[in-house]
């Protein structure tokens, strides 16, 4: 499904009483109306990778993408426009990096806000820490500044201890597209796939242990908002066979990993509670209803899921299909 233009009345908005600038008119305007695996074929990604060594120990510190984003986010201020500090904006042609990756862009609907169209990773690699931002659709039109700011941040803003912390890499890795897994299985009847969760998935309230199901069932506000940052809007009528899909699988943790910690909040002024789960995810179930959600899984592994994304929280890698 390719059509042109948006459902009749368009895609559901709440009114911002607050101005709304370029990006977030682009966002409320998609130009097409695309299924899941459509969104998959057009989606655009440029991951902005650094290699510092002699820090992996750090790839498993849940704070380390937290300090991350919040070094980003105090050097694009710096660089913004006024009018983006003060949550306005940005007037300039075009928008500033702050504008496009850290002011909020107002309600998607009711209740729901635009998301944040990036994500941190962190993870071993050879003894180094392999530290990626992912920028997605529009927002890759600010990687080559993001990337220059990211280095300054990593490099003067995280206090490494000595013998470590000096940025050995610096790569742009671009993406047009994604590829959708195999979950059919040939030949089988039931089917199941394993999601290794290499940072904390969280729900909120301990709903990750408990359901992990809502997830995925929870994914479609994130999924519509990104794929409004590539000037597209999900056709409604996706949903509810995903999340039939869902609550006729069983998905239960194989190998969890139960984790607490904190952060610190300047906003709040104090220390905010954080946990969750990683490890092994499993989905099972028949191939009917594993297969349909291969697309909302591709993407699910690149966006992220669950809450806390900011954070670094919800990030997976998906394993092959097996026949049981």
């Amino acid at each position: 499904m390719d059509a042109r233009t948006p459902p009749e009345g368009g895609p559901s908005c709440e009114r911002d009483e607050a101005p709304i600038g370029a990006i977030g008119a682009f966002l409320r305007d998609p130009e097409a109306v695309v299924d899941l695996e459509g969104l998959v074929a057009a989606f655009k990604m440029r991951t902005i990778q650094l290699r510092v060594g002699g820090a992996a120990a750090h790839a498993a510190d849940p704070l380390l993408c937290g300090r991350v984003r919040g070094a980003l986010g105090d050097l694009l201020a710096a660089s913004a426009s006024p009018e983006s500090r003060a949550g306005q904006p940005c007037p300039w042609s075009p928008p500033c990096a702050f504008e496009a990756l850290f002011r909020k862009q107002g309600r998607m609907r009711p209740g729901v806000d635009f998301p944040s169209p990036w994500v941190i990773c962190a993870e071993e690699g050879e003894g180094d820490l392999l530290l990626s931002l992912r920028l997605f659709g529009i927002a890759c039109e600010w990687a080559p500044a993001v990337a220059e700011t990211l280095v300054l941040a990593v490099d003067r803003h995280l206090g490494w201890a000595a013998g470590t912390g000096a940025i050995l890499d610096r790569q742009l890795i671009a993406a047009d597209g994604l590829a959708i897994p195999d979950l059919g299985a040939e030949g089988a009847q039931r089917i199941r796939v394993d999601l290794d969760f290499r940072s904390p998935a969280v729900c909120g309230r301990g709903g990750e242990a408990r359901d992990p199901a809502v997830l995925f069932t929870g994914l479609r506000h994130r999924i519509e908002g990104l794929a409004r940052w590539h000037g597209l809007t999900v056709a409604p009528s996706q949903w509810p066979p995903i999340t039939r899909a869902v609550r006729a699988l069983e998905v239960r943790w194989a190998a969890p990993r139960a984790l607490s910690w904190r952060r610190g909040s300047r906003r709040q002024d104090r220390w905010v509670p954080m946990s969750g789960v990683a490890g092994l995810l499993r989905l099972a179930g028949r191939s009917d209803d594993l297969a349909p959600l291969a697309p909302l899984l591709a993407l699910g592994a690149e966006v992220h899921v669950g809450a806390d994304i900011a954070f670094g929280c919800g990030r997976y890698r998906l394993t092959p299909a097996e026949a049981f």
